[in-house]
């Protein structure tokens, strides 16, 4: 004798009673993560990543420089990531800071990692301090390795705009000098 599957079919997950297995398929079964606020535009709820706003604060750096004036900053820029990691926060800022009396791009370059590690980070434990390197002498490690990695994630932004609208401009000045 042959055993009848007594079992019922079960409609697919999210549909209702009496909806097509299809139908069920394509719609969603509640709001995506990604979908935009039906409103149009950002609600109150709407939170930005850090990363954003690395972002943020980098473009407007570089977009605040103008159009003269800031000397090799996209190549010191570039080469600052390196310098942390051969030699540490404090000391790659320290030089910074010392060639800011050659050439203006060191100066710029350190006022917005001293700007961002100092107050435009939201978790910064340097907040309220004078001078970065003032608040990296007198804090903890645990604060200068958090300091030391979020001045990296910030640099990778003030890489990334510095050779969108700065390069072409270094280039001009290079030609304009022959």
């Amino acid at each position: 004798m042959a055993k009848h599957n007594s079992r019922k079919m079960r409609a697919p997950r999210g549909a209702q009673a009496g909806q097509p297995a299809a139908q069920a398929a394509a719609a969603p079964a509640g709001p995506t993560p990604d979908a935009a606020p039906a409103t149009g535009g950002a609600s109150p709820s709407f939170r930005r990543s850090q990363a954003q706003k690395r972002a943020e604060h980098a473009l407007e750096q570089v977009e605040d420089m103008g159009a003269k004036g800031y000397g090799n900053y996209a190549s010191y820029v570039k080469a600052l990531p390196a310098r942390i990691i051969m030699n540490g926060l404090g000391q790659a800022l320290a030089m910074e800071r010392a060639g800011s009396e050659k050439d203006p791009g060191h100066k710029l370059l350190y006022r917005h990692m001293d700007a961002w590690l100092r107050t435009g980070w939201e978790h910064s434990p340097y907040k309220g301090q004078p001078d970065i390197l003032k608040a990296i002498v007198s804090g903890s490690e645990a604060d200068y390795i958090r300091a030391q990695g979020e001045a990296m994630a910030y640099l990778e932004w003030l890489k990334k705009f510095a050779a969108a609208f700065l390069k072409e401009q270094e280039g001009d000045d290079a030609a304009s000098a022959s």
